[in-house]
């Protein structure tokens, strides 16, 4: 034995005596019970998904153009990274204002937040005030379509610039048009 012991301090067997040698060795629980292991990885993976389910991994903002009604959204990650903006739905307004060449300031607003866990579960959601143009989103095509663009740049510049009871108005007036499109049958 290599580890200080003194070999002449044992009693030694007469001969003609078979002997065997015993080696103490320590075996710990896992190698005694290997299922023990696999319940030891399974309460350790357990415990992870309790500790990291309500933590919040994301956020996903959406917000509206109030002059428009195109919405885009931002995802923030941790460590200050983000994703986008980037649009989600192109208003049908939008569409025709850049296709007549007509221009706009966007009004970003936020609407929704949504925060998400490693899991992709939702967290916790926020919302705000939708613009009232939101109000006109499943007629925007058809508004935008049957308006001149002498009619588009007045609508355009009373949301921009005109007071809130002025915008409501002018969106009132938009939803009386679209209905009166609807009723005659003329919708695109």
């Amino acid at each position: 034995m290599s580890d200080g012991v003194n070999k002449e301090s044992f009693v030694h067997a007469p001969t003609g005596v078979p002997t065997a040698t015993l080696e103490y060795s320590f075996s710990p629980r896992w190698d005694r019970r290997p299922w023990l292991r696999l319940v030891a990885v399974v309460c350790v993976m357990a415990a992870t998904v309790v500790a990291l389910r309500p933590a919040k991994m994301y956020r996903v903002e959406m917000a509206c153009d109030a002059i428009t009604g195109t919405v885009r959204e931002t995802i923030y990650w941790p460590l200050g990274m983000k994703t986008g903006p980037r649009v989600t739905k192109l208003s049908p307004l939008e569409q025709q204002l850049l296709t007549r060449k007509i221009s706009w300031t966007p009004t970003w607003q936020h609407m929704t937040s949504r925060n998400g866990n490693a899991f992709g579960q939702t967290v916790s959601l926020e919302c705000s005030m939708a613009p009232p143009i939101v109000i006109l989103q499943a007629g925007l095509g058809d508004y935008a379509a049957s308006c001149s663009d002498g009619e588009l740049r007045a609508f355009v510049n009373t949301l921009q610039n005109g007071s809130e009871s002025e915008q409501r108005s002018v969106i009132g007036t938009a939803v009386e048009k679209v209905l009166a499109i609807y009723s005659s049958g003329v919708a695109q």
